[in-house]
């Protein structure tokens, strides 16, 4: 992979995802199209997705150990909120759950994790507030996946 230091082509995002740090943490790599520049004319086409060098220093930066779990986790908001509207519903928080925990639970185990957060008061939410989104993540979780390494 090749980061132009000119900022007029970029890496190709599935270039970025191949990288040791990404390739092995789905949440991590969840963040990258977050910082892609992506092709006008067509804007879903991850083939044709690029990240600058910028672009590639803010992740970076993003995922320094020393970079506040608030800002990890207002940015892995941005990963779960699959449709953008704010708010993280039925799908979103699913998505979420099965990215954080990989194989290690079945989907129906990922499914009662979801239920159990959306029901409060005995009833079902629409969706998951913010606020207690941010509760339900462990900040080892956090540090452990949203934090990289890099070599001096």
């Amino acid at each position: 992979m090749v980061l132009d230091p000119s900022c007029t082509s970029g890496a190709f995002i599935d270039d970025v995802l191949h990288l040791p740090e990404f390739a092995f943490n789905p949440v991590a790599a969840g963040l990258v199209p977050l910082y892609a520049t992506w092709d006008e004319e067509n804007p879903n086409d991850r083939d044709k997705a690029r990240l600058h060098l910028n672009q590639f220093i803010q992740l970076m930066f993003l995922l320094h150990p020393n970079t506040p779990d608030k800002e990890k986790l207002r940015k892995l908001f941005l990963v779960f909120d699959g449709d953008g509207d704010g708010k993280l519903c039925d799908a979103d928080l699913f998505q979420a759950l099965k990215m954080f925990v990989g194989n290690q639970q079945t989907d129906e185990q990922i499914r009662e994790l979801v239920d159990g957060l959306l029901y409060k008061d005995g009833e079902k939410r629409p969706y998951l507030p913010v606020h207690e989104f941010i509760r339900f993540i462990p900040r080892n979780e956090l540090r452990e996946k949203l934090t990289v390494d890099l070599p001096n």
